[in-house]
């Protein structure tokens, strides 16, 4: 009887939610004693009268809409309760606030979850035992709600379509993150002070090498006030945005000693900053190599190319590279470490610069000076220097190639090794900056 009146008076159309508005609201009597026991003594955990639900929903598929929703309050007891925002009131106010979750079919939104947020004022020694809080309610930001709830809705067999919400939680990087892992489309609200420079290569554009220049920051530091604040209404962007930015971005090195020990290394972060994540306290840039993996099959990747299953994320499972650091033996000796930084191009400068040296019997830093081209079969084009000269481009034309001129094409290393003479020879691409040294 408790659980009714609980019910009828929590789905009436009273605004007032107190006890006493509820039983003076349904018809059927309970003492106020019983009513009162069975609130202040119902279990923390929902998870049971979730699971319930969800069992019984019909539809089954849709997006998933993540939300807060708020419920203003007067007094400071109802758990939960704190000055904080409130949506229903567009402001501060006194109120409670859920993470929600609820399934949109395109033509009704079945609701699927809820959790009460716990503002940390709320987990001292003293309010956790008048409130009966468990020990192991801990403080949890509202993303991280969602996030338990998305997995819920999930495990309970709901296929999700896309995920919607506000900046409440598109600000938040690692929940986009995440969606991004569990191959969800989303559609989140991003707030206008989020710097657009944040989130996956493809989905951003490029990151501008002014962020980071002298003269950039002396700019931005003109315009602090020490006598005030000074108002920010949306982030700055240096100039050249579009055009100077930083390149997606691997290093090769290549060594070699006296000893007989070579070496050619190739390392990558594959796009440009990575994945934008950095390991705290050590300045280790960490890479987006995921996006190696095929999305789906026929969708291209940061670079343009195309895969199909065979190179989907699966567990155990690396993705493709295009990386090949290369040690040519002669005899069983090493005569040659080459290898190269430019994504899908690196394969091509690779085998051209083994083709110079070895085929050609060129030295090996006139190896890599030489013009460099490159076809992936999607797209259909072939990227050539254009230094290679008008007349080739005229020619490869006439035979039916669809050219991509470029100023420049990738980035190699190499060293090679005269046995009569027992000498090294080590190059660096003259198309960027670089040293070769011998100790």
């Amino acid at each position: 009887m408790a659980l009714r009146t609980y019910v009828q008076g929590v789905f009436s159309d009273s605004e007032r939610k107190s006890m006493q508005a509820m039983l003076a609201r349904v018809t059927e009597p309970v003492s106020y004693q019983a009513f009162q026991h069975f609130i202040t003594h119902a279990p923390w955990d929902a998870d049971r009268v979730w699971r319930r639900l969800r069992a019984v929903i019909p539809e089954r598929r849709g997006m998933l809409i993540l939300d807060g929703t708020s419920f203003p309050k007067q007094g400071p007891e109802s758990v939960g309760v704190a000055r904080q925002y409130c949506g229903a009131l567009g402001k501060i106010a006194n109120c409670q606030v859920a993470t929600t979750v609820a399934l949109w079919t395109g033509v009704r939104a079945w609701f699927l979850g809820a959790t009460l947020y716990v503002p940390d004022t709320w987990l001292t020694p003293e309010r956790r035992q008048l409130a009966r809080i468990p020990a192991a309610v801990e403080f949890q930001e509202k993303w991280r709600h969602a996030l338990t709830l998305l997995r819920q809705v999930r495990a309970a067999g709901f296929a999700l379509t896309a995920v919607i919400g506000d900046a409440e939680f598109g600000d938040v990087t690692v929940l986009r993150a995440v969606l991004h892992r569990l191959r969800l489309p989303y559609a989140l609200g991003i707030s206008s002070t989020l710097t657009v420079f944040l989130g996956r290569p493809r989905l951003v554009a490029p990151v501008p090498r002014g962020l980071v220049s002298k003269e950039y920051a002396a700019k931005l530091a003109k315009r602090i006030q020490l006598g005030r604040t000074t108002p920010v209404a949306q982030h700055g962007t240096p100039e050249d945005a579009s055009e100077n930015v930083f390149g997606q971005h691997t290093t090769h090195f290549a060594t070699a000693d006296a000893e007989g020990n070579w070496v050619a290394c190739t390392a990558t972060i594959n796009t440009s900053f990575g994945s934008k994540v950095v390991v705290p306290g050590t300045g280790v840039v960490l890479n987006n190599q995921m996006d190696d993996f095929s999305i789906q099959p026929g969708v291209a990747n940061a670079f343009g190319l195309v895969g199909a299953e065979a190179n989907a994320v699966a567990p155990g499972k690396r993705p493709l590279s295009s990386m090949s650091p290369t040690i040519v033996l002669k005899e069983g000796r090493p005569i040659l470490s080459v290898g190269a930084a430019g994504g899908p191009t690196i394969i091509s400068q690779t085998l051209l610069a083994i083709i110079n040296v070895i085929d050609f019997g060129l030295p090996v830093e006139a190896a890599l000076a030489q013009p460099r081209f490159h076809h992936q079969w999607k797209p259909d084009e072939l990227k050539i220097e254009k230094r290679a000269g008008q007349q080739v481009l005229r020619e490869l034309e006439k035979r039916g190639h669809k050219l991509a001129p470029v100023d420049s094409l990738g980035a190699a290393q190499a060293i090679s090794f005269d046995a009569q003479a027992k000498v090294f020879f080590g190059a660096h691409d003259p198309r960027v900056e670089g040293k070769a040294e011998g100790f």
